[in-house]
């Protein structure tokens, strides 16, 4: 089925040929664990979900409206009625004018972030959470 891909090393927006299933996702995407966020419609980019797990730098981009950077490649596809994988709605050029590639963003450590949150029916609970540092941008070189 028809996809779109988003490769921010190489800087570029293609159609690829999607085969449907997580075998696809993780070969066209290059991973071994995905993610998916959702676009406008039923449009849908699955994404590494181990992208930022390690310190180094990540080819990065931003994708329209979507809040955050994205890193390493997207795989943009739409979905039918019950969730499944569909050729993608999205023409390339509009895939492509919604793409901004950035500077390589640099992982620079973790921080992990204990507490206590409120469940309303389990109660009080212990919380984890773990961020990503970045290292500042580069400017003026």
């Amino acid at each position: 089925m028809r996809a779109i891909l988003i490769d921010p090393k190489a800087q570029t927006v293609t159609e690829v040929d999607h085969a449907g299933g997580c075998e696809s996702i993780y070969a066209l995407v290059g991973c071994s664990t995905f993610t998916v966020i959702a676009l406008a419609g039923r449009d849908v980019m699955y994404l590494d979900d181990e992208g930022l797990l390690f310190e180094g730098e990540k080819p990065a981009f931003t994708f329209g409206d979507y809040p955050q950077p994205l890193v390493g490649r997207g795989l943009i596809v739409s979905t039918d009625e019950m969730g499944e994988d569909v050729a993608a709605d999205m023409s390339l050029a509009a895939a492509t004018a919604a793409t901004r590639w950035m500077e390589p963003l640099l992982v620079t450590g973790f921080v992990t972030e204990r507490g206590r949150v409120h469940h309303p029916v389990l109660g009080e609970l212990n919380a984890v959470r773990t961020r990503v540092v970045f290292a500042p941008p580069k400017v003026g070189e």
